[in-house]
């Protein structure tokens, strides 16, 4: 099984973060939390422990590239890989509200996904908040976000928790 991970958004590049409004609403503990760069570490996490579990990881973009890919290039690359093996696709991404008191972690699917989706969506819940004992869990919710949408495998977009949120931004750091 081929697991492709999707560090969503983009990162920092020469000091300029590259996708614009997704970082927290202010400084916590001095810095700023931007989503791709959050993204892309969590990606690196999600793969290493797959990789100790003897899953083959590939992923839509470098991790240790800054760049925002578009995402029909991310949503060809991983139709691309998914028809060369079986896999599935984990979009990392996390969540912002204007009211900086949302939080929780969710997982999307979108409207007629696959069985398989449906699922992969279920089994992340169910892991993760084995994990995280302190985090609310906001559930299973369904949006058609383009890159779950388009791809051709099960996929599943998951919302670690808020960049919004003080506390959450302590969390995901």
């Amino acid at each position: 099984m081929r697991i492709i991970l999707d560090p969503g958004h983009g990162g920092l590049l020469d000091g300029v973060y590259q996708t614009a409004g997704k970082r927290s609403l202010t400084e916590i503990d001095g810095s700023w939390y931007f989503e791709g760069v959050g993204n892309r570490r969590i990606v690196n996490e999600i793969a290493a422990c797959l990789r100790i579990n003897e899953y083959e990881v590939k992923f839509t973009v470098d991790p240790t590239d800054p760049t925002d890919i578009p995402l029909k290039d991310r949503v060809q690359r991983i139709n691309q890989l998914a028809k060369e093996k079986e896999s599935i696709l984990i979009s990392v991404h996390s969540n912002g509200h204007s009211n900086t008191s949302a939080n929780g972690h969710e997982v999307f699917t979108c409207n007629g996904s696959s069985k398989n989706s449906e699922l992969l969506a279920n089994i992340w819940l169910e892991e993760y908040f084995k994990l995280v004992k302190n985090q609310r869990n906001r559930g299973h919710k369904k949006a058609n976000f383009y890159i779950i949408k388009k791809s051709s495998c099960p996929s599943i977009l998951i919302e670690t928790a808020f960049h919004t949120n003080t506390d959450q931004v302590r969390l995901l750091r």
